[in-house]
């Protein structure tokens, strides 16, 4: 499966406004636009991955299935630095070909310009 920036940047910003008062979503994200379960499943993995948040794995045999916790440090740095529609916009088209790694350095650099 081909990773998706904007369905990252929906899931993050699903788990910040679902976070309770001690931090953690444990939220079952639905479908985000037309996302599959599946899809969102494989970048809640790729987000727990990166370091950007805190998620548990409920796959089985059956299923593939993540459901995230919480942001982590990192997680809040990354969204706070694409939040503006705008500076998503920017990034995406500067960032196209870089890795993960890159395309939070550049966040960051465009949120502190």
């Amino acid at each position: 499966m081909k990773r998706d920036m904007d369905l990252v940047r929906k899931i993050l910003l699903a788990i910040e406004a679902n976070e309770d008062a001690t931090g953690h979503s444990w939220i079952t994200l639905g479908n985000i636009d037309s996302y599959s379960q599946k899809q969102i499943s494989y970048h809640v993995s790729l987000l727990y991955q990166g370091g950007l948040i805190e998620a548990i794995d409920l796959s089985d045999a059956l299923s593939f299935h993540w459901e995230p916790k919480s942001l982590t440090w990192e997680g809040q740095e990354f969204l706070e630095a694409i939040r503006k529609e705008g500076t998503w916009e920017k990034l995406k088209k500067e960032a196209i070909n870089l890795s993960f790694t890159a395309i939070k350095m550049k966040a960051l650099e465009i949120l502190a310009s």
